[in-house]
């Protein structure tokens, strides 16, 4: 009686095993299994999730720092590159440095008919370089990453190339030659879309490359008030 019994017992205790996996296996497909009973699943499998998560994780930070130092190292150049070819411009441009003139210089009324006097060509580079000068200073107050900041900054951009192509063909100062103002324009025609570029791969190197391509903007500026220069007949006597 006693094997009967055992035997019995055994019986039933297979029978509720297979039963219990049965359960399992019909609830696993219904979607109604257990969390509990998959834990032995999702330890075998952590370890290689987070294996490739971390490799990715890695890939990416790695990524990241080669696009960060490139943007950077571009920013950097269009920065240094802008206050060489500034130097140049002074150096080389007609009564930049004439400061027995300026010294004596005087303001007057400003003065339309000489700037009409002017090819449309002058009066377009004209115009297109007092936008630029004039938005310039906008942009820096400006809170960054704004549609405002994006418009503003793609009208400024596209009034930089504009004048610096129009430059190309006004080459009065030199009898018909190129001068040391055109190193501006080849650097504005280079550096503007880079900058543009660097905005969105690395925004620090985009803001230090408008603020050097803004500087030289000023110093060619500057450069327009040589004395006999049309700035000057329009402000100066």
């Amino acid at each position: 009686m006693a094997r009967g019994a055992s035997e019995a017992s055994g019986a039933s205790g297979a029978r509720g095993a297979r039963d219990t996996g049965l359960a399992r296996d019909g609830e696993a497909g219904l979607g109604l299994r257990p969390e509990r009973w998959d834990h032995e699943k999702i330890a075998a499998d952590t370890p290689a999730t987070a294996a490739t998560a971390e490799a990715g994780g890695a890939e990416s930070a790695q990524t990241a720092a080669s696009a960060s130092a490139k943007g950077s190292r571009s920013g950097w150049a269009v920065t240094i590159g802008c206050f060489v070819l500034m130097a140049l411009i002074l150096v080389f441009t007609p009564g930049a440095l004439n400061l027995d003139a300026l010294g004596g210089a005087s303001l007057k009324p400003p003065e339309l008919a000489p700037l009409l006097a002017m090819s449309a060509l002058v009066q377009f580079h004209v115009y297109t370089v007092a936008l630029a000068l004039l938005i310039g200073p906008l942009q820096f107050v400006l809170r960054k990453g704004t549609a405002a900041h994006r418009v503003f900054g793609w009208i400024w951009a596209a009034a930089m190339l504009s004048t610096a192509i129009a430059t190309f063909f006004i080459r009065d100062m030199r009898d018909g030659a190129f001068s040391g103002i055109h190193l501006f324009s080849l650097m504005a025609l280079i550096g503007v879309p880079l900058a543009l570029w660097l905005a969105r791969v690395k925004v620090m190197s985009h803001a230090r490359a408008m603020t050097g391509l803004y500087i030289g903007l000023v110093i060619a500026g500057i450069t327009a008030i040589a004395p006999g220069r049309l700035i000057w007949e329009m402000f100066f006597r």
